[in-house]
């Protein structure tokens, strides 16, 4: 097993640099689609980097979602990730699904991506914002019980 001195530096290296995963609700009911209204948020995060620094050094951000999604019997319906700048209105896409055109719910997931390794996305941003967005080109779907998570994962992993 070693001296006293090793394992307790296995158990600091281990806490350093295990993964902090974080889970945020968007969407906790039924939130309806309209086809030909834009890009309609669904929810979002926004987190003080230095906060989470406290416990640990966030070197990558992966972000993973997931929740029911369907869209009408014509048309498909598109969920997004999405990073938003400090200038309001300016984002960048992380990454994003087309769910076919259907009536019945279907289960689907984002992710991961790496939010800080997208092109487009500030490394030294204080406090990033993700949000969580749907859009139909024409017709009506829907979206429910959909959940975000981040896992901040230190330089070393």
């Amino acid at each position: 097993l070693g001296t006293v001195q090793e394992a307790v530096r296995r158990i600091i290296h281990s806490l350093n640099y295990s993964p902090e995963i974080r889970e945020v609700a968007m969407v906790g009911g039924e939130a309806t689609i309209t086809g030909g209204a834009g890009v309609i948020p669904l929810g979002g995060v926004a987190l003080d980097r230095a906060t989470f620094r406290e416990l640990q050094q966030d070197a990558r951000w992966l972000v993973h979602a997931a929740g029911w999604a369907h869209g009408d019997a014509g048309n498909a319906i598109t969920i997004a990730l999405r990073y938003e700048h400090d200038t309001p209105g300016t984002f960048t896409t992380l990454g994003s699904l087309v769910v076919a055109a259907g009536a019945a719910y279907t289960k689907q997931k984002l992710g991961p991506f790496d939010v800080f390794g997208t092109g487009g996305v500030p490394a030294g941003e204080t406090i990033p914002i993700i949000t969580l967005t749907a859009t139909m080109s024409a017709g009506a779907g829907a979206v429910r019980i959909w959940n975000v998570w981040l896992r901040l994962l230190a330089g070393e992993q």
